[in-house]
């Protein structure tokens, strides 16, 4: 069945659903209608069965920080008049390509998709995202483990930096987190291999959707959001202040600079221009940089 007819067939069909299908709300912002009525937001992300969560997580802050540059991925749907065909724009071996998908998506013997869920708020974007990314990697095991580095590179191509949040002072992380939000960075976190007594699950890639100097008087905090999409975990200090019943929650910046292994920053646009140059394989090149 097709992605959207799919998400409204009954429990009990196996095989292959369509996320078109599904009985959602008609989408009213986008012609495509990939979208939720409020365009792409971070909160579309529901993570699947896939350890791809550094590829969720980045789009949940692609979303967030920079939803014109998520929107313009998508460059044309239906393709050819043929209905449930969706055509993105990625970025294979520094070039962009267009690579086409139908809505055509695997579920288990009881209807439930088993990578990326369709979100409450209709968007099934990153169900095509993930399915586009999986052809150009040859299969969805393709894209199963990862860092953000693949996911921004295949998406974007834009340049990344990478910190080491016990590396570095207090200042020098907050002063990265405040930079980031200044010029709308989207920025992912990877959690520490080993537990934590705070409920953050480890070894697993959250979207940073901002920070506040002071959150109801117990200081410095950062707003995360678990690309799982689901009831958090988490026990830390602020967890009493904040429902649980959500994939995005606030954590003290003590807490993030203690259970955070990495801080990714990926410095991409709205409206930037990429060029690339072609050069053979396995031969010399010489390059003139001016």
């Amino acid at each position: 069945v097709a992605l959207l007819t799919a998400l409204a067939a009954p429990a009990g069909t196996a095989g292959a659903r369509s996320v078109v299908g599904r009985d959602f709300p008609e989408p009213t912002t986008s012609a495509l209608g990939v979208f939720g009525a409020g365009g792409p937001q971070a909160t579309d992300i529901r993570q699947g069965k896939l350890g791809d969560c550094y590829l969720m997580a980045f789009l949940a802050a692609l979303a967030h920080w920079q939803p014109t540059v998520l929107r313009d991925a998508f460059v044309g749907t239906p393709q050819g008049g043929t209905a449930g065909v969706y055509t993105m724009r990625f970025m294979v071996n520094g070039a962009a390509f267009n690579v086409a998908v139908d809505d055509m998506v695997p579920t288990d013997v009881g209807g439930e998709l088993f990578f990326a869920q369709p979100s409450q708020g209709t968007g099934i974007w990153p169900i095509l995202l993930e399915k586009g990314l999986a052809k150009v990697m040859g299969s969805y095991k393709g894209i199963d483990g990862g860092v953000t580095y693949q996911a921004a590179k295949a998406s974007t191509q834009a340049p990344m930096e990478e910190h080491m949040p016990k590396m570095m002072s207090d200042a020098e992380l907050w002063n990265k987190f405040a930079d980031a939000a200044r010029q709308r960075f989207p920025a992912t976190g990877a959690s520490h291999v080993t537990r934590n007594r705070i409920g953050i699950p480890t070894s697993h890639e959250f979207a940073i959707l901002g920070t506040v100097t002071d959150y109801e008087g117990q200081g410095k905090a950062v707003h995360v959001y678990n690309p799982w999409g689901v009831r958090n975990q988490y026990k830390g200090v602020l967890a009493q202040r904040q429902g649980l019943d959500q994939g995005h929650y606030w954590m003290t910046f003590e807490e993030f600079k203690a259970s955070f292994q990495t801080l990714s920053i990926v410095h991409v646009r709205a409206g930037y221009k990429m060029s690339s140059v072609r050069f053979p394989s396995g031969k010399p090149a010489a390059w003139e940089f001016t």
